[in-house]
């Protein structure tokens, strides 16, 4: 086994300038790595995503050979979340339960969107862990409780008869603490009803409840008894209205863009219950603008998305959304192309993301490690394996200057590959790219590879005992 668990590993980044050269070569900039003991991430250690629902019509869904169920199985995304407006749709009418349900550009019907029955027969062929809303959030819109229960009963009798292999988060509900409110007191009395009925059906369901600042008193405490797992939605608030997000983020050193949210809240977990991030995303630069889609907002959004994970707090992470039409910020986001899609007939992806999620895939083993840059513009993430063969770092260069880095390593270096994600225009949505970097330059105890501007880099090292 080779032992790298006091291993400082220092890697020196040298700035190489993309405008004209000038008579001055630029100074190296000196970076170190620091892989303290490891942290066995005991949590989610995959990225997941929510699929809207609503959005995604039998047409788009069958599109180019099922293109959308490709993307998912190429990228590894093995949860997936039955999200946006599911709480507004009677599963077996196929038809809207109230006027709060909202299709963008796809008819509210069944044709027009991703039922309940679709969503669990794919989850079914290709073990994917489902999240499903339960309407709970259409009482807040005058449906009746008897409504509400019966429709529950039915999703939670259903999904049962599926016989799934993998673990089913059933959710109480899609933020009721979102207009139109549901008060808190009347959502602790629909935990207490439904809890019971569905845990009958299934005792192996994982029932969620939804928490925010103003919930947490009445779930943590008086219904401590009727939910298994937590959900909240992380948003970071990349700059605010009328800034500029990638200064912001570029500006940003501190590591605790995990800690930032846009509302300032974070929940209390009680000792014994699970924690789903049921949404997040980077807010470019707030909500009435896209959120990750460009190549800036993904380095964003993988810095996020790595500094969850090392919490290793979360069982479940699951970015919002799959895919968000152009009605905010003018420009549509998420992974899939959805105006495309809906104007053109044409299915594809936004690169910059599905090139971080490409990157999550591949980047992330059993142990974390305490990584640390001398240069604050270049965030550092590593991962290994617990019997030392495996050793995956993650630089997101921010500088707009490409670098030469050299990465020392201890034993003997069986293989060494690298890719990158960067992109000629970083602030466009189309044209970000993730393919192998080379030459890497590999000699007894050092790998050197360049990193180009704004990009993130993946580097994996296999070693021999």
């Amino acid at each position: 086994m080779i032992r790298l668990r006091h291993l400082l590993a220092k890697i020196s980044l040298v700035a190489v300038s993309t405008a004209a050269a000038s008579a001055e070569a630029p100074a190296p900039v000196a970076v170190t790595l620091d892989i303290a003991p490891r942290t066995s991430l005991t949590h989610a250690r995959s990225v997941g995503l929510n699929l809207e629902m609503a959005l995604t019509s039998d047409r788009m869904w069958q599109a180019n050979g099922h293109w959308m169920a490709r993307t998912f199985r190429e990228l590894g995304i093995t949860t997936l979340r039955w999200g946006y407006s599911a709480v507004w749709w009677d599963a077996f009418a196929e038809k809207p339960l109230t006027g709060n349900y909202w299709s963008a550009a796809n008819s509210p019907d069944a044709a027009g969107s991703f039922g309940l029955k679709e969503f669990v027969d794919y989850c079914k062929a290709t073990h994917t862990t489902p999240s499903i809303m339960l309407p709970v959030d259409a009482l807040a819109a005058g449906v009746p409780m008897e409504k509400v229960v019966d429709l529950s009963r039915r999703i939670a009798s259903y999904v049962h008869a599926q016989n799934l292999t993998t673990p089913v988060y059933l959710e109480m509900g899609n933020e009721p603490y979102s207009k139109p409110i549901l008060p808190p007191e009347r959502y602790a009395k629909a935990l207490r009803t439904l809890y019971p009925i569905v845990k009958s059906i299934d005792p192996r369901f994982l029932i969620v409840a939804h928490v925010n600042r103003e919930f947490q008193p009445f779930i943590t405490g008086p219904c401590a008894d009727v939910y298994d797992m937590l959900q909240w939605h992380h948003y970071l608030t990349c700059g605010g209205k009328g800034n500029d997000p990638w200064q912001w983020y570029y500006g940003h050193d501190a590591d605790d863009l995990v800690n930032l949210s846009h509302d300032g809240f974070d929940p209390v977990i009680p000792p014994g219950k699970g924690y789903v991030i049921g949404e997040t995303n980077v807010l470019w630069p707030d909500w009435f603008a896209p959120m990750a889609g460009d190549l800036r907002s993904s380095l964003a959004y993988l810095d996020l998305l790595l500094s969850t994970i090392n919490t290793n707090r979360a069982d479940a992470i699951l970015p919002w959304p799959s895919h968000w039409p152009a009605h905010q910020g003018g420009t549509a986001y998420g992974l899939f192309n959805y105006d495309a899609f809906t104007s053109q007939g044409r299915t594809g992806v936004f690169p910059a993301v599905a090139g971080v999620h490409r990157i999550l895939r591949d980047a992330v083993l059993e142990q974390s490690m305490h990584a640390r840059s001398a240069d604050p513009k270049v965030r550092v993430f590593a991962y290994g394996s617990p019997d030392g063969s495996k050793l995956n770092f993650v630089f997101i260069n921010k500088r707009p200057t490409s670098g030469v880095l050299r990465v020392p390593f201890a034993g003997k270096l069986d293989k060494a590959q690298a890719f990158g994600l960067y992109a000629a225009s970083p602030g466009s949505t189309d044209n970000a790219t993730y393919s192998p970097l080379a030459p890497l330059k590999i000699s007894a105890d050092t790998v050197t590879l360049t990193a180009p501007p704004e990009s993130a880099v993946l580097l994996q090292l296999t070693l021999r005992p």
